[in-house]
């Protein structure tokens, strides 16, 4: 099967041998959220100010929090008009996911 997918791969690119392998094997898995092929909150953010203000978001870490094994993260994503938006988690990629789910949300309230 892996010939198989690569000379999709080779032939049709990604997006045809995507569409082979998961009409073969979906049926047989379930795909967690986090591996799903939705978008994440940062890659959401970062899509919806380069569109609109034509920058990044830019992702800091404010400060850490707890002992080495429970740390808790405090991050802040700036966008280029200067709003800041605070997220918190066991992880900073997670805190960084949360701080851009707390700037999406804001942003699409205004809309």
């Amino acid at each position: 099967m892996e010939a198989v997918f690569g000379a999709l791969f080779i032939d049709g690119g990604l997006s045809a041998s995507k569409s082979v392998i998961l009409r073969l094997y979906s049926p047989y898995w379930e795909v967690p959220d986090r591996l799903s092929l939705k978008k994440d909150y940062k890659t959401c953010l970062q899509e919806k100010v380069q569109k609109e203000e034509k920058g990044l978001p830019k992702y800091t870490l404010n400060s850490t929090d707890g002992p080495a094994h429970k740390k808790v993260f405090f991050v802040f994503v700036e966008l280029p008009d200067g709003q800041r938006f605070h997220g918190e988690e066991r992880s900073l990629k997670k805190a960084e996911q949360k701080a851009a789910q707390v700037a999406l949300e804001f942003l699409n309230q205004k809309e």
